[in-house]
C-alpha cells in the first residue's frame, strides 16, 4: 500500500507512510426557524472532501523498508511544483482515490537529522466540461488504486546511470512491483534484475 501524488504523467510515492490520516467531509446545510415549527436543517450540498496527513521525507532511505528514490529537499520541490500547477490525483492507500488540489504544504528540517518534517492538505476537485458535467472519474471507498492519470501502457523507457527496475516501477507507472517490467525485458536485461545497464530501451507493461 502506497501514496502516490499524480499530475501529468508524473508520480511522487511518498516514501514513508503516516501514522494516521485524516478525511474530512462536510454538509453545506442551512438552519432556520419556522413558524409553529420551530428549528428546521434544511439540506444543501455536500462541501469538498479534504484529506490532510504529516510525515517526514528522510534523509537516509536505507533506515525504511520504503525506499526513498529523491532526496528530501526533491520532495519538497517536485511536490511545491506540483502545488502550483493545479489538479492532480492523489492514490491514498488503496482506500481512496481522487482528484484534488494540494491546499497547503507546510515542511521543515528540526535536529540537524537531514529529515524534513512535512503537513500537507489536499482538496476534491471536479474537472467541469463546456456543458457544466461533472467528471468524477476517480471514485471514493473500496475502489482499489488506479493506475497514474497517464500511464505508459507500450511505450518505452531508456536506462539512464543510477536507475534500478524498482525506480523505473515507481516513477513511470507508479507502483513499487517491478516484476512485470523484468519480466517483458529479461531477454535484454539478462539473469540478473539489479545489472541495469545505461541505455537499455525497455519495454513498460500496460497498468
Amino acid at each position: 500500500m502506497d501514496i502516490i501524488l499524480t499530475q501529468s504523467g508524473n508520480s511522487i510515492v511518498f516514501p514513508v507512510l503516516p501514522d494516521s490520516y485524516g478525511v474530512k467531509t462536510a454538509q453545506n446545510n442551512t438552519t432556520v426557524n419556522v413558524n409553529a415549527i420551530g428549528e428546521v436543517n434544511l439540506l444543501g450540498w455536500p462541501n469538498l472532501d479534504s484529506i490532510s496527513w504529516s510525515c517526514f521525507f528522510p534523509y537516509r532511505a536505507d533506515t525504511y523498508s520504503k525506499s526513498s528514490i529523491m532526496t528530501p529537499y526533491e520532495y519538497v520541490q517536485a511536490i511545491t511544483k506540483m502545488k502550483a500547477a493545479g489538479p492532480a490525483d492523489i492514490h491514498l492507500l488503496d482506500v481512496m482515490a481522487i482528484h484534488c488540489t494540494i491546499e497547503s504544504f507546510e515542511w521543515g528540517e528540526d535536529k540537524g537529522t537531514g529529515d524534513i518534517n512535512y503537513s500537507i492538505e489536499l482538496k476534491r476537485y471536479f474537472y467541469i466540461n463546456s456543458e457544466g458535467v461533472v467528471n468524477k472519474t476517480l471514485l471514493q471507498g473500496g475502489q482499489g488504486r488506479p493506475s497514474p492519470d497517464t500511464p505508459r501502457n507500450g511505450k518505452t523507457y531508456t536506462t539512464k546511470a543510477g536507475d534500478n527496475l524498482l525506480i523505473i516501477a515507481r516513477r513511470e507507472l507508479g507502483i513499487s512491483d517491478w516484476s512485470e517490467i523484468y519480466s517483458l525485458n529479461k531477454a535484454l536485461i539478462g539473469s540478473d534484475p539489479t545489472d541495469l545497464k545505461e541505455g537499455l530501451k525497455l519495454t513498460l507493461p500496460t497498468v
